[in-house]
């Protein structure tokens, strides 16, 4: 009886503690800061799916999907469609779905008290979406990056509407001299949230090797911390007051107004000049932001070659100095002033933007950079000839059928593992898959090695050649 009496108790204890980090505000000093503490969790909760799904661990998922099961690219007529293309349509989609209709429910928001209903629906899309990203790790390549692709754009068409409404309930949260602050708080939330999540998913990750399961459950605990941070907004920021209100607006009549005022404003527009040229100018600066933070992940794996691990590390850094950083830009704007700051923001962003740019793919120098070496040996009793390397990280080959056909043809000299099965294509594979190292190695004659590199062009491989006949040649597909 003893231990069923504790039952009661021990729930009671569980219904305290929750009470104490998140309980009921009385006072409207308390209710405001609660609402300010609220708005900001949910950039906590959402900067999950920014970090740890945009841009640290799903372009490499989604890049090493792609090339297994297409090769390095895909052909439409003319057009040759690579890995980080799809992952920009993917992004570039979402953000026109919420181009198009967001002026109609934002209008139809400053008529309805509708903002954190539709913000909450919103975000069980992108939350959802993001969790059922790891479905993916479940299917083969051929429809795993497919699925890839749909949900990261829910998940993105989420995200984008939700932000909407959540960036028209600031105004509402304090007066106009406490803006700069209650903004900063949120995005240093957010970047701490986002960090102290994608530094467990990168002890997963490298504690398991990127498993499958692994890059699953990262997804699900990115949606969870998103969609559970989000319900603290919802229990604390209060759906903004507006004057005069629609009442009993249904779905017919709600277009018929967007429809309405939608027009109205552009008939206004000669009016309003300068707000005009606002509107314009902030289009272009923050869908460069928007356009550089979703597609910066996929930059690394896809043309600079970061690993999943190598991604994360970076994003981690960005997280633990952006936090305080944001911080450091209210006192600093508090000194001088908003626009100040701003544009300090801005032309630092741009030199840094210019200087990434310059990371392009350097030339291969040193023999051992290249994936397939062909080293110079020489035997006594016996003429000298080429050992074949291939680097553990080239060591896989891709679906795609020319690339399949190309394996096999040359399977006598390099042995390529077929990523569809668990044996190799070639012969005299020296080390297990786990091992992934420099070991797997092959006696080759120059006249053989000569033939091989006039083959590589149309692949995705790069060769080199140290000593005897060859002496020199390089070769990069």
């Amino acid at each position: 009886m003893a231990a069923d009496e504790d039952i009661p108790a021990k729930a009671s204890s569980g219904a305290t503690l929750s009470k104490r980090l998140f309980p009921d505000p009385e006072t409207p000093e308390e209710k405001k800061r609660w609402a300010i503490r609220g708005w900001a969790f949910f950039d906590w909760g959402k900067s999950a799916f920014e970090t740890s799904v945009v841009v640290a661990i799903l372009p490499a998922w989604f890049v090493f999907l792609f090339l297994s099961a297409n090769g390095t690219s895909i052909d439409f007529g003319n057009l040759s469609l690579t890995s980080d293309v799809f992952f920009a349509i993917a992004t570039s989609l979402a953000a026109l779905i919420i181009a198009a209709i967001s002026p109609a429910l934002g209008l139809i928001a400053d008529r309805v008290p509708i903002k954190i209903l539709m913000m909450r629906w919103l975000t069980y899309l992108g939350a959802g979406a993001t969790i059922l990203l790891a479905i993916g790790a479940f299917l083969p390549a051929s429809s795993g990056w497919i699925w890839l692709f749909v949900m990261f754009l829910l998940a993105n068409v989420g995200l984008n509407g939700a932000g909407v409404f959540y960036n028209s309930i600031l105004p509402h949260l304090g007066e106009d001299e406490e803006m700069d602050e209650i903004s900063n708080r949120a995005f240093a939330y957010g970047y701490l949230g986002g960090g102290i999540l994608l530094v467990l998913h990168l002890g997963l990750i490298l504690g398991t090797g990127s498993a499958d399961w692994a890059l699953a459950f990262a997804m699900v605990t990115s949606g969870l911390w998103w969609f559970g941070f989000a319900l603290l907004t919802f229990k604390y920021v209060p759906e903004p007051k507006i004057e005069n209100p629609i009442e009993d607006l249904t779905f017919a009549s709600a277009t018929r107004l967007a429809i309405t005022e939608m027009k109205a404003t552009f008939h206004e527009v000669k009016t309003f000049k300068v707000l005009v040229l606002y509107m314009i100018a902030f289009f272009f600066f923050i869908d460069g932001i928007n356009s550089v933070t979703s597609l910066a992940g996929v930059f690394g794996p896809a043309v600079l070659g970061i690993s999943i691990v190598g991604n994360m590390i970076v994003i981690v850094m960005v997280q633990f100095i952006a936090a305080p950083a944001a911080l450091g830009f209210t006192k600093f704007a508090e000194r001088t002033s908003t626009k100040t700051a701003l544009t300090v923001a801005c032309v630092a962003w741009i030199f840094v933007i210019a200087g990434a740019l310059g990371f392009a793919p350097l030339e291969l120098e040193d023999h051992e950079e290249y994936d397939i070496q062909f080293t110079w040996m020489e035997y006594e009793n016996a003429e000298g000839q080429y050992n074949a390397t291939i680097s553990g990280d080239a060591h896989d080959i891709s679906l795609d059928e020319d690339e399949q056909r190309w394996g096999k043809e040359w399977s006598n000299i390099i042995p390529i593992k077929d990523a569809t099965a668990k044996d190799t294509v070639g012969f005299n594979y020296r080390t297990s898959d786990s091992e992934k190292s420099n070991d797997y190695w092959l006696p080759v004659t120059d006249d053989n090695v000569a033939r091989f590199m006039g083959s590589m062009e149309d692949t995705r491989y790069s060769a080199s050649v140290q000593g005897g006949p060859l002496d020199g040649a390089r070769e990069v597909g």
